[in-house]
């Protein structure tokens, strides 16, 4: 009867072993469930998130437009300073091709040249001849 009374005591302690062992995993089980979140409460985090993203999103296609409406201006400004410059180019090659023509027609007869130092001028507009 010992020995069974024994072998109960054995049986007992590897019980309350067994025991002690699915209470430390119980407790670590509990602790990882209060660290995660509950699926209500991962929704309610995500919705958030969500709301925030849109809230950005709006904000940088704000930034956006107002990016393309200043590339829009300032190619609109370029666009004004070519046909300035054009025009400008235009306007001094037609000016030099006129003052090339005035040059030669006007040198060919003579009104064109240089005098040197202490001659008459041979023009009949000279005011020595008036």
């Amino acid at each position: 009867m010992l020995e069974k009374l024994e072998s109960k005591k054995n049986d007992l302690s590897s019980m309350e072993e067994k025991v002690q062992d699915l209470e430390r995993s119980w407790a670590v089980i509990q602790e990882r469930a209060l660290k995660q979140p509950s699926p209500a409460q991962r929704e309610k985090t995500l919705d958030k998130q969500l709301h925030s993203l849109i809230e950005q999103l709006a904000a940088k296609q704000a930034q956006a437009e107002g990016i393309v409406g200043e590339i829009h201006s300032n190619e609109m400004e370029l666009e004004r300073l070519n046909s300035l410059w054009r025009r400008y180019e235009s306007f001094n090659v037609e000016g030099n091709t006129a003052r090339n023509t005035f040059k030669r027609t006007n040198s060919d007869r003579g009104f064109g040249k240089k005098l040197e130092a202490g001659s008459r001028d041979p023009s009949p507009f000279h005011p020595s001849y008036m």
